[in-house]
């Protein structure tokens, strides 16, 4: 998405949610959208290398944020090539958010209007609506799918930027049982792109709630 369109927040994009959750279209969103133009200056490179990865996160937080999700339950987010340690604390970091502005103890957050304050925590949307498929997997990321879970957890291949076939091999020393890394190679993506039957019109029926550290720790 480009750095002069609309925020991902914004319900601009409403029409748009509808029409790929009605019809069971999955919504990829690479790494590298939303980063600003630095412009044509010699330091452009490093600093687009830099802040990169923060620009590509920020689409998760303003779809649940936004409650793009909570309109669109059918709606299906993929986070492609960013990796995939990053996902269990930024959800800590957003659950433990949520549940300050919704404290009724503490009468929530100051400045944060009644309907900012969604009905699920974004962990428990982010189990229901979003996936990641992995890039360049490294040791972490492997630890990380036990905390995201394997329905929701897909290899990826930067092709032809990255041969495969080393990104393949890459794949395959993460630390995975057989039906796990069956899963991961393809299993996964099968299924979650899947649009032969019935299930690709269908709202989906993931529920739960990804595991996350307590907000007071």
């Amino acid at each position: 998405m480009a750095s002069s369109a609309s925020a991902t927040y914004s319900d601009h994009y409403d029409p748009l949610w509808k029409v790929c959750a009605d019809c069971g279209v999955v919504v990829n969103h690479h790494s590298g959208g939303g980063t600003p133009d630095d412009g044509d200056v010699p330091s452009a490179g490093l600093i687009w290398l830099a802040e990169t990865a923060f620009f590509s996160r920020r689409a998760l937080t303003h779809l649940i944020a936004s409650g793009a999700f909570e309109r669109f339950p059918g709606l299906r987010f993929v986070l492609t090539e960013q990796g995939g340690s990053w996902v269990t604390p930024a959800l800590a970091m957003l659950d433990a958010f949520h549940f300050r502005i919704s404290s009724t103890s503490s009468g929530g957050e100051p400045g944060v209007p009644e309907g900012g304050r969604l009905p699920l925590c974004p962990s428990e949307y982010f189990a229901r609506n979003c996936s990641v498929a992995v890039s360049f997997p490294n040791p972490k990321d492997g630890i990380a799918r036990h905390a995201i879970g394997l329905d929701h957890y897909m290899w990826g291949n930067d092709e032809p930027w990255f041969p495969m076939r080393r990104s393949l091999a890459e794949a395959r020393q993460l630390p995975l049982g057989g039906d796990a890394m069956a899963a991961f190679l393809g299993g996964t993506a099968r299924r979650l792109f899947d649009r032969s039957g019935s299930s690709a019109r269908a709202p989906a029926r993931r529920q739960g709630r990804i595991e996350v550290p307590s907000p007071n720790g």
